[in-house]
């Protein structure tokens, strides 16, 4: 089971701001694509995290 759901929560958040800040913001384009793949990454694997967790959770109550 995953225990670290505040690291997974963590790492969603800073993916969302990531992104929000790579698509906001008027710098490089190489940085700009550089943020977003990071923030894309991160909020895909903190939410394959968090649906395990609560998947794995469920499956164990029963």
């Amino acid at each position: 089971m995953v225990k670290n759901l505040p690291l997974l929560a963590a790492m969603l958040v800073i993916g969302w701001s990531v992104t929000v800040i790579a698509v906001n913001s008027h710098s490089h384009p190489w940085m700009e694509l550089g943020m977003l793949v990071v923030g894309v990454i991160l909020n895909i694997w903190s939410m394959i995290g968090i649906i395990l967790h609560f998947r794995l959770k469920k499956q164990n109550k029963i």
